[in-house]
């Protein structure tokens, strides 16, 4: 799944192309794919031991009404957070770059009075480009992270 995640950044820093994971419903498919097999795996091996899961420890039981829906809605809310993550950080780096490169071809066209200023630019492009970059394996590394993470949690249930 690294591989996929990550292959699938580094393709989307190719000119003229996007990744995959800039379209919402491929990250989100991805993300509910992961979180429902975590699940599954905490429904098999824990069995009702899961109910823990949305009990934390040390709080009065006048409180656990009102407090395990939050819980609930916390721990359902993780797929969602996994997607859009995801999603707005490879998206909005895409569209700092499209804005950067319309901008210096538009000062390339213009006087040329603006030709000082479009060194700067590439310049600037580079540097967004090489964080870019970054923020494509930076974003593969915490996806996997926050999925291992998970994962550990739903097999130290009752333990």
């Amino acid at each position: 799944m690294v591989n996929i995640i990550l292959v699938a950044n580094l393709v989307g820093m190719v000119p003229y192309t996007t990744t995959i994971f800039a379209q919402f419903v491929a990250v989100a498919g991805i993300s509910m794919i992961v979180f429902v097999v975590i699940v599954m795996k905490m429904l098999f091996e824990k069995k009702l031991r899961v109910v823990s899961l949305f009990i934390p420890s040390g709080v009065p039981l006048f409180i656990l009404p009102l407090l395990m829906p939050i819980e609930i809605i916390s721990f359902l809310s993780r797929g969602l957070s996994l997607t859009i993550r995801l999603f707005a950080n490879l998206t909005a780096g895409h569209i700092l770059l499209k804005i950067l490169a319309t901008f210096t071809i538009m000062l390339l066209s213009a006087f040329n009075l603006y030709m000082l200023f479009v060194p700067v630019l590439f310049v600037a492009i580079l540097l967004i480009t090489c964080l870019e970059l970054a923020i494509a394996v930076l974003q593969t590394y915490v996806y996997i992270t926050l999925v291992l993470i998970y994962l550990h949690e739903a097999t130290e249930i009752g333990h």
